[in-house]
């Protein structure tokens, strides 16, 4: 199966007299550590495929291909958990994803959003069609769709590339908002990611981990600033 692994680190600490001093360098200390080590923690079971930033947010994203959840936490608790500038981690898995094909000539300054849908159960298999349907333009490109059923947090997550967020919440206004049983939309801009395997093991990865009645591969270009990620 495929995770997101959400690593959360302590931005600001107690100092003496009690000030509060902030440490921004985690962030950067945790991104550095997952690129130095990530080739050293891959085995039969689990393997970072990328690595991601949220804009303006306090965490790290992993994304993990394991043959399981329980491999996956596994993983993060080894490699991860016991970094002292570690907050806290929270596994996403990704149900029945579908990864779309990358249009040639599309890419040129397009930015990275991920949008988390929630909606009413009954309506929940009908949007993630409706998601799916979605082709892409010159302005808005879908990278990946997946069940989250995470509630409120999100029960579909969609990753797109596009302009930029005038852009986007245009499109998730006229496009996503609009769809019967959606209750509500987060939308983050991804502002850093780095894809940590190459092309051929990402396509490796999609067919030993995820069941192929689970997945719909298209065609993957070996990027080397790649779009399928933002996770």
């Amino acid at each position: 199966m495929l995770t997101i692994a959400r690593i959360r680190v302590w931005l600001k600490e107690k100092g003496e007299g009690g000030t509060v001093v902030y440490r921004p360098g985690n962030l950067k200390k945790l991104w550095d550590y997952v690129i130095a080590n990530h080739d050293d923690w891959s085995n039969s079971d689990c393997q970072v495929v990328y690595v991601t930033h949220r804009d303006m947010r306090e965490d790290v994203s992993l994304f993990i291909g394991g043959k399981d959840k329980s491999d996956v936490s596994d993983f993060v608790l080894t490699h991860v958990a016991p970094l002292t500038y570690v907050r806290s981690i929270k596994l996403i898995g990704l149900m029945n994803p579908r990864f779309f094909p990358i249009p040639k000539g599309t890419f040129e300054n397009l930015k990275r959003f991920t949008i988390a849908v929630s909606c009413e159960p009954r309506f929940l298999a009908e949007t993630y069609d409706k998601l799916s349907r979605y082709k892409a333009t010159q302005a808005v490109v879908p990278n990946y769709l997946a069940y989250t059923l995470r509630g409120e947090g999100g029960d579909i997550f969609v990753s797109y590339s596009c302009r930029g967020e005038s852009t986007l919440r245009g499109f998730v206004e006229s496009y996503v908002r609009s769809l019967d049983g959606v209750t509500s939309v987060r939308t983050t801009r991804i502002s850093k990611t780095k894809r940590l395997v190459s092309a051929q093991e990402w396509r490796f990865l999609f067919e030993h981990f995820v069941p192929d009645e689970a997945i719909e591969v298209e065609e993957i270009e070996d990027f080397d600033d790649d779009q399928i990620s933002a996770c």
